[in-house]
């Protein structure tokens, strides 16, 4: 079957070298970046008071409140979200960071952000996060900045908590967000 699509055969002329080899001496250079030598000498690194600002601008476009009744669990909802905000805030970042639809992240890789961290399970399935999604997209107020089909930061933090109130509170795992 020489020459058929299943075998095809070609052989190369082997080459002989009769140069010498050199030798030559690796040299290896270790930089070290100085961040007072740099563009980035005024730069100051988040701490907890700027996290907790940032926590507090992001609940003014939030809908949480609209969806979580009670004061006492609004506010036990509150407390959870500021106590893991700089890791949420960096995961939104990362997302942000790896996708096509910089700086926001879509639906899609949205969902299948889901899949990699295994949140899909039975008490929270692909239709409930899509279901979230929609939720959590709808704009009371219009905002220019804030894609249709895509998240923003604030909304990052609404479709994390709707989640975990689907997964754990309405499937009576969890009675609190404690």
């Amino acid at each position: 079957m020489r020459g058929s699509r299943f075998e095809a055969t070609y052989i190369a002329p082997q080459k002989f070298s009769k140069k010498p080899k050199k030798f030559t001496k690796k040299i290896s250079e270790s930089r070290k970046f100085s961040k007072a030598g740099s563009v980035f000498r005024d730069w100051k690194e988040d701490g907890a008071d700027m996290a907790r600002k940032q926590f507090e601008y992001d609940c003014l476009f939030t809908k949480i409140n609209r969806f979580i009744k009670d004061p006492v669990e609004l506010k036990k909802t509150y407390d959870m979200l500021l106590k893991y905000y700089v890791p949420v805030r960096d995961q939104f970042f990362d997302q942000i960071a790896s996708y096509s639809s910089y700086p926001a992240i879509d639906w899609i890789d949205f969902t299948n952000h889901c899949n990699t961290w295994s949140v899909v399970d039975k008490n929270l399935k692909m239709a409930d996060i899509d279901r979230i999604f929609i939720a959590t997209n709808v704009e009371l107020e219009e905002q220019d900045a804030n894609e249709d089909r895509s998240l923003c930061r604030f909304e990052f933090y609404e479709i994390i908590t709707r989640m975990a109130r689907t997964k754990y509170m309405e499937k009576g795992i969890c009675a609190s967000m404690e």
